[in-house]
């Protein structure tokens, strides 16, 4: 077509002011990061991922994958919020990260369930397919 297309430009929102109790407070979006967060693993293979599968009476194979859910899937979305230049627009600085307290914790989820992730220091099944390895559960809680 002879019509020329409009240049794309990223969209940043704009913090929404909200009043809590009578106080203007600012709502924005933190973006918080750490090497570690990226050292998470699915522990265990699942799905077919990480290893070859054979069944030999039916002569069936799966070819081994990695786990989508792994170190370079995570370091390339910060990779590319830095590329796009979003990066640079947030403020990294706002949240520092820290290990979630257990009352935090427990905004979102139930003592038993915290407990029994705790008590799986070599990681394991968390419920519905989550799988998390040997140091997970602290990973999660930065």
């Amino acid at each position: 077509s002879d019509e020329a297309e409009a240049p794309r430009t990223a969209v940043v929102p704009q913090p929404a002011k909200v009043t809590k109790k009578g106080t203007d407070i600012m709502r924005r979006t933190a973006f918080v990061s750490d090497e570690r967060f990226f050292w998470h693993t699915c522990g265990v293979p699942v799905m077919g991922c990480d290893v070859a599968d054979l069944d030999v009476a039916s002569g069936i194979f799966v070819q081994a994958s990695r786990h989508f859910e792994n170190s370079e899937t995570k370091r390339r979305a910060l990779n590319l919020l830095d590329a796009c230049g979003l990066l640079a627009k947030l403020d990294t600085s706002v949240v520092k990260h820290r290990v979630a307290t257990d009352e935090e914790l427990l905004l979102v989820h139930k003592k038993k369930y915290i407990d029994l992730l705790r008590s799986m220091e070599d990681g394991g099944d968390a419920g519905d397919f989550a799988q998390f390895g040997r140091g997970s559960f602290y990973i999660a809680t930065l």
